[in-house]
């Protein structure tokens, strides 16, 4: 992955980030979108709980029944339960997304990522059954390679 797009992801999720420390990420530009909406699935519930917590400061009257200690609380239980994401790369034509801790939930986000990346191009993210093994290539990046080959 071209580094504007690994500081872009770095920008947009900067807890996954921070829990995870280092991410290895050895992957095509083409996946950028997969591994994107992946990783707002999994900050769903912190980016929530922060929002609950944020209108609540801004609108006291609003708070029914909450406390601004249980919602503090709540965010910093969402922040914990954030796993920690090791390594992401390619094997075998698919993504391979190596994580500790999480959810259940979580885990069925990443086993859908590395799902669907088997019928996306790796290259310009097209939609694009595996071609050349090992990798997933839509029909105009397949040809492109194949003719550079040649």
């Amino acid at each position: 992955m071209t580094d504007n797009k690994y500081e872009q992801l770095v920008r947009d999720y900067p807890d996954i980030f921070q829990k995870s420390n280092d991410i290895e990420l050895s992957i095509g530009d083409g996946w950028y979108n997969i591994i994107s909406v992946l990783f707002g699935l999994i900050s769903y519930r912190l980016n929530r709980a922060r929002d609950r917590l944020t209108y609540s400061i801004n609108n006291p009257t609003a708070r029914m029944g909450e406390s601004l200690e249980s919602l503090e609380q709540s965010v910093k239980d969402e922040l914990e339960a954030l796993p920690t994401i090791d390594q992401i790369k390619e094997k075998f034509g698919r993504l391979r997304i190596y994580a500790n801790g999480g959810s259940a939930e979580v885990e069925s986000y990443i086993d859908f990522a590395e799902a669907i990346s088997a019928k996306t191009c790796d290259k310009c993210g097209a939609p694009g059954p595996q071609r050349c093994w090992p990798r997933s290539l839509c029909r105009n990046c397949y040809f492109m390679t194949s003719e550079s080959a040649e």
